[in-house]
């Protein structure tokens, strides 16, 4: 009797999903791992996990509904794989919930749901503790959870580089439907940088959640509860959100290779409104210009439609420990028409290329050799070492050498100069003098 129930049940949510398609012919598939197990890395290719024993990774999946909704956790394979079914249904609406973990084990796997893709109706995605890189997923992503109980994405602690969950394809959801963002705790991000230009639905990003967003429209909701972190994964990237609402304290989230002109940009078209502090911890610095005096980078800003307004006393900015050396003054500034918020702070310059030992200008093993004294091209600023600018060396932790000199004495230019852990720096018997040096650990010095 348990058994019919659920099956009619199963029929009924994705009756509901599917009303009007043509899906009479798809047959349905059940997860029948046992309530509050794991599954051991077979979820995707078994078929004796699911009912009728159909392997989602076969090509018979594709005539399939595949649904879980037995209380239950399936993983996903730990390297490349597709799920050919023709939609996997994670819970049922006012049902039974289920999740999937990320397990991924490599940088550069892929986790791909085909056909209809992944539809999150009741449960939860997440990516488990013994997992330190990030987690792609590709296919479709159609959100039919209601607002009452979101379907959750988030992540247990995944070590020192964050097990970071990144969403690349298209992502579905009516008005009437929320998602919720959450942590495990703050060293990963959720990445839901694929379109959202079919994303009416709230995101609610709580509990310390990270969310990043790539360059597309979103014509929802975004809600970030104090404690959250949220911005854009690239400086490239410009996002358009209709609503968004910053309800306490949060931190703006600053992407690497910030430029004088980018640092990742956000415009809100329909409402915005901001109760708490936004503060944009700068792990990265945006770099200077040519003959730039400061930096001034576009962080945020509202439609000419757009209800709300900003106010620059509501956004703070604090620089790591390893740079809190450098005098770089930042602040926050309104454009004249009040409609766009501006990060400014003195510029720094970084090592932007390697030279070979003959001057030539072909890179070679990320080294600059003399040339990084005299050659302008060495430099961010695109300019020779000078005074008045803070220089940035190895920061990222790659690898990033740099050989002062040759066969003559020189002086290094600069008001400051940081060498981070990737820094290498190479005197070669000579003397190479430099005002206010600063290494970090893990810095070399020969």
């Amino acid at each position: 009797m348990k058994r019919i129930k659920m099956m009619a049940l199963a029929l009924a949510a994705l009756a509901a999903l599917f009303a009007g398609a043509d899906e009479v012919q798809y047959g349905l598939v059940q997860f029948v791992g046992g309530p509050g197990t794991v599954n051991k890395h077979t979820g995707f290719n078994s078929p004796e996990d699911w009912d009728p024993q159909i392997a989602p990774n076969s090509e018979a999946a594709a005539t399939n509904h595949y649904l879980m909704a037995n209380k239950s956790s399936m993983r996903t394979w730990v390297n490349n794989m597709t799920f050919n079914g023709k939609s996997l249904t994670i819970g049922i609406v006012g049902g039974n919930s289920a999740s999937i973990q990320e397990c991924a084990t490599k940088a550069g796997v892929v986790t791909t749901y085909a056909n209809d893709g992944l539809i999150m109706a009741n449960g939860s995605y997440w990516r488990p503790s013994s997992r330190n890189n990030e987690g792609t997923i590709a296919g479709k992503m159609k959100v039919v959870s209601p607002s009452s109980a979101p379907f959750t994405i988030y992540c247990v602690n995944g070590g020192a580089e964050g097990g970071h969950l990144r969403f690349i394809g298209p992502w579905t959801a009516a008005s009437d439907t929320a998602l919720k963002i959450t942590a495990g705790n703050t060293n990963f991000f959720v990445k839901m940088v694929g379109d959202l230009t079919a994303y009416e639905g709230t995101i609610r990003v709580q509990d310390t959640g990270r969310l990043l967003v790539g360059t597309t429209t979103m014509p929802g909701t975004i809600t970030l509860a104090a404690g959250t972190t949220f911005g854009t994964e690239s400086a490239t990237d410009e996002f358009t959100v209709a609503n968004l609402a910053i309800n306490g304290n949060i931190d703006w989230f600053l992407p690497a290779q910030a430029t004088n002109e980018q640092c990742g940009t956000v415009c809100v078209t329909g409402t915005y409104a901001q109760t708490g502090i936004a503060t944009i911890r700068m792990s990265t610095i945006p770099k200077a210009a040519p003959n730039a005096a400061r930096v001034r980078v576009p962080v945020l800003t509202l439609g000419p439609n757009c209800t709300g307004s900003l106010d620059e006393t509501k956004f703070a900015c604090e620089l790591p420990a390893a740079l809190s050396h450098l005098a770089l003054e930042p602040e926050f500034e309104l454009s004249a028409d009040g409609r766009t918020l501006y990060l400014s702070c003195n510029p720094v310059v970084l090592l932007v290329r390697a030279d070979k030992a003959d001057n030539s200008s072909a890179e070679v093993n990320n080294d600059v050799y003399t040339s990084a004294m005299t050659n302008a091209l060495a430099w961010s600023d695109g300019q020779v070492p000078h005074a008045g600018a803070h220089y940035l060396i190895g920061m990222g932790g790659a690898a990033n050498n740099i050989r002062f000199n040759y066969v003559t004495d020189m002086t290094f230019e600069c008001d400051t100069l940081t060498l981070g852990s990737g820094a290498r720096v190479f005197s070669l018997n000579k003397f190479t003098t430099v005002t206010n040096l600063y290494m970090r650990p893990g810095a070399q010095q020969g």
